[in-house]
């Protein structure tokens, strides 16, 4: 393990020495979104992912379908070109879609009623989006009133 050594300066001053096992970089400004980064040949490199449906009820038959589009942008919200696996989690469910050039979608169903939220989770992002999406209980379907077929005589 390497040991750094930094000496902290103020008003032209040296004002404490400290030893740390890390590297510490300059930065600009404060930026928490640089939290969770990567820090490779000299560029900071992490990826987010902002999750969009296009319902957020469905029917819970089934069939009834909500798309959820997974956009991958880099940590300072610039387009990214990111291919590889995404997790999600569907109410606690494990899942994994792939996806391509920073885009991935999925599609959501359901045969119980309840509230759903989809999350983004894993290793290679550091922040996650989440979509919540409603599936409501199956419609009754109307029943024809009863006729009385009996004939008089």
């Amino acid at each position: 393990m390497s040991y750094y050594y930094y000496a902290e300066i103020q008003s032209g001053r040296v004002v404490s020495v400290s030893q740390l096992v890390s590297i510490m970089v300059p930065i600009n400004t404060q930026d928490t979104r640089l939290l969770g980064c990567k820090y490779i040949d000299g560029e900071f490199v992490g990826y987010k992912t902002i999750l969009t449906v296009d319902k957020t009820e469905i029917v819970a038959d089934g069939a009834d379908e909500a798309t959820v589009a997974i956009m991958i942008k880099t940590w300072d919200d610039q387009p990214s070109m990111y291919s590889g696996d995404v997790e999600l989690d569907v109410a606690g469910k494990k899942l994994t879609v792939h996806a391509v050039d920073g885009s991935a979608t999925y599609t959501f169903t359901a045969d119980k009623a309840g509230t759903y939220t989809i999350r983004c989770t894993g290793p290679d992002f550091t922040a996650y989006g989440a979509v919540a999406v409603e599936a409501t209980e199956v419609p009754e379907e109307s029943q024809p009133e009863e006729t009385d077929t009996a004939s008089e005589e």
